[in-house]
């Protein structure tokens, strides 16, 4: 019992790290500082692998661990065949390996014994716990604790969006998205559940990241279209769900609050870019990115042109990202990993098991939003979102050797 319970204390001071650890990115550069964090999260996963070593995991999910270290082996062969395409910072060096590190935090969830539905309500309380930053993030005063989180300037327009302690408001708002859909499907009261969704909803608003929000709305509608059943419940959800962003926005628009004016500027911006209304320079960017990348893939299709994390000209979309720097083999080796997450997910959400069944749901979700949000950055290898990505799906996992083996969670 004893050892049950520093297992189970062992992930949550896990998750209590990797959401709250400082990443110093006001004091120091970007790259500084996610090296300190990574250090010392990677320490303490170091000391859980010792601790648990002799922990056999199953082969089911050996497919998981073969694509990783195919993929690091891929990355592997495009630095010997290529080099470096600049002159390489320390980064570049972490990147090959990668994949081995997700493995790592895919493998965790297996290693340990705990509350599967405990821990979710307690990353969930450890989620909303960050959002006490974006609280008092306008108080000049608590200015020099956001810097250990932010590396924006104070009241900037990328300061002011909601971020937690992630530092970015697109890497805040994914895990968000994983809540959110977490909160649709959870067995509780409906009262319960419309006050959880709508609070995250708002959460999510309140990035005002443009991916973020494109991919909550996609999350819905496919939420409505495939888990909502009966044709009139599925219109009365989007019904009532287009009236209440109709109505919020209204109402958020007449109360003059200059970070959300901002927020609600920056969206409409971008919807008028869409219908060929007006120009948006962050779409005009990604354009310029996926051009630059198609550039660096044909210097070679297969293996791309390595890491570029010291290029002055950075390319943060996700297809980008992984084609230029790792070709189309890298790229496949992304979304058949990215496919079996959805598989797993997708077959355990049939599990006759309630608590396995949402949760697989709510997962498989998520990862659907992926490509969505991948518009502005490779989000599952960001720094705090990758380790929370990768404990997820190794969560999923858990779920899946049990359901499987047909043991109760």
């Amino acid at each position: 019992m004893e050892i049950c319970k520093l297992k189970n204390c062992s992930i949550k001071a896990l998750l209590v790290l990797i959401v709250f650890f400082p990443s110093f990115f006001g004091y120091t550069s970007l790259g500084t500082g996610q090296l300190i964090y990574l250090m010392f999260v990677l320490l303490f996963l170091l000391i859980i692998y010792l601790l648990n070593r002799r922990t056999k995991i199953s082969s089911a999910i050996s497919p998981v661990f073969i694509t990783l270290y195919l993929q690091s082996f891929l990355f592997l062969l495009t630095l010997l065949f290529n080099g470096f395409h600049s002159v390489p910072i320390y980064r570049d060096y972490f990147e090959p390996f990668r994949p081995v590190i997700y493995a790592f935090f895919f493998s965790c969830p297996l290693l340990l014994d705990y509350d599967k539905t405990d821990l979710i309500l307690f990353f969930r309380k450890l989620m909303l716990l960050s959002v006490f930053l974006d609280i008092i993030k306008f108080l000049p005063v608590a200015f020099p604790l956001l810097c250990l989180y932010s590396p924006f300037e104070f009241n900037s327009i990328n300061y002011v969006r909601f971020s937690g302690s992630f530092g970015f408001c697109y890497n805040f708002g994914f895990i968000m998205l994983f809540l959110f859909a977490f909160s649709l499907l959870e067995k509780s009261t409906k009262r319960s559940k419309l006050l959880k969704s709508l609070s995250i909803a708002l959460l999510i608003f309140f990035t005002g990241s443009r991916s973020i929000i494109a991919a909550f709305f996609f999350l819905l509608f496919v939420y409505c279209i495939v888990y909502v059943k009966g044709v009139h419940r599925k219109l009365g959800y989007i019904i009532v769900f287009c009236v209440g962003i109709a109505f919020a926005y209204l109402f958020l628009k007449s109360i003059n609050v200059p970070f959300v004016d901002m927020i609600i500027q920056y969206v409409e911006r971008l919807i008028d870019a869409i219908f060929g209304d007006g120009g948006d320079g962050s779409l005009d960017t990604r354009q310029g990115q996926l051009d630059m990348a198609l550039s660096y893939l044909n210097q070679n299709v297969l293996l791309g042109a390595g890491p570029l994390k010291g290029s002055n000209e950075p390319i943060e979309m996700l297809i980008g990202y992984y084609l230029s720097s790792w070709g189309i083999l890298g790229f496949m080796s992304y979304v058949i990993l990215i496919f079996i997450f959805l598989r797993i997910s997708f077959k355990c959400s049939y599990s006759s098991n309630f608590a396995i069944a949402n949760f697989s749901k709510a997962n498989f979700l998520w990862i659907l939003t992926i490509p969505v949000v991948g518009m502005s950055s490779p989000i599952t290898d960001q720094v705090r979102v990758f380790n929370l990505f990768y404990i997820i799906q190794g969560l999923q996992a858990v779920l899946y050797i049990k359901m499987s083996n047909k043991i109760n969670v």
